[in-house]
């Protein structure tokens, strides 16, 4: 594939640095801008493994830097202004990358890859235990990975995962767990683990009423009845109260995690299989 078949992106990398005098630093966000230098995306460190060893690391300031920066990035508008401004006024222990090219294909794909290859923290299964892996996310996922391939729901016209939906102007996305089709409608799945539930539970709750919004506007474009968006969340059986509260308000359906079987059972019923 020749270079008129891609397009030109710019990306930076925004770094921190827990000991100054050492000079090491470490990943925690990259930015996306096209070739005119507008900003594309921004992804931002979902943990902080890689420094929970370094003594120094001021591990509150970037979770609390982190819940900042994915709150403006679901809110959309402004959020450039927002990446800009951060990149301006840096913090001592906040360090920005020179601004590197390259030629790439979809920016959504380039976004993702870019994450993977620079701030995502490589999985280390060997350090995973049954206690330090209860209540979150990553757990929650295995179990759910595990009992839908049991019942064969992964596949061709079945379940999907990952799956990046716009929502808003369009230029926003939230990354459920699964989605399919069922019936002419969109349905999608998504685990809210016990840690960080009540975050969690908020951000997805904002994306589907955005979601549901931006439905609603293209159906009233093209003169159709909009499809209903059907969201499943699996929360685990100890979820408080609130959270599913929140939940139900948006009109989400609640499975407990320790029915998946049931979940997987029903699955098949909506697929036809």
């Amino acid at each position: 594939m020749t270079k008129t078949d891609h397009q030109h992106y710019q990306f930076q990398l925004l770094r921190y640095a827990p000991n100054l005098v050492s000079g090491e630093h470490v990943n925690i966000g990259v930015f996306l801008f096209d070739a005119a230098g507008r900003m594309l995306d921004a992804r931002f460190a979902r943990d902080f493994r890689r420094l929970r060893c370094n003594p120094l690391a001021d591990l509150e300031y970037l979770e609390a830097l982190r819940n900042e920066f994915e709150e403006q990035r679901l809110l959309g508008e402004g959020f450039s202004a927002y990446g800009e401004q951060l990149r301006r006024d840096l913090s001592a222990t906040l360090q920005i990358s020179d601004q590197r090219s390259f030629w790439g294909g979809d920016a959504t794909e380039e976004m993702e890859r870019l994450y993977r290859s620079y701030v995502a923290t490589p999985p280390s299964p060997r350090h995973e235990t049954p206690e330090n892996m209860r209540g979150t996310r990553r757990a929650l996922r295995r179990q759910m990975d595990e009992t839908f391939r049991r019942y064969h729901l992964f596949g061709a016209n079945r379940l999907v995962r990952d799956v990046d939906v716009p929502y808003g102007s369009g230029r926003l996305q939230f990354t459920f767990d699964y989605g399919y089709a069922a019936n002419g409608a969109a349905g999608y799945l998504h685990g809210i683990a016990l840690r960080n539930d009540v975050r969690d539970a908020s951000r997805l709750c904002f994306a589907i009423e955005r979601l549901r919004a931006r439905e609603q506007d293209n159906a009233a474009v093209h003169k159709v009845t909009g499809n209903k968006v059907t969201v499943t969340v699996v929360v685990d059986d100890q979820a408080p109260r609130d959270t599913l509260d929140l939940l139900e308000d948006s009109e989400v359906r609640t499975w407990q995690a320790s029915k998946l079987e049931d979940l997987a059972l029903t699955l098949r019923g909506d697929l036809g299989l």
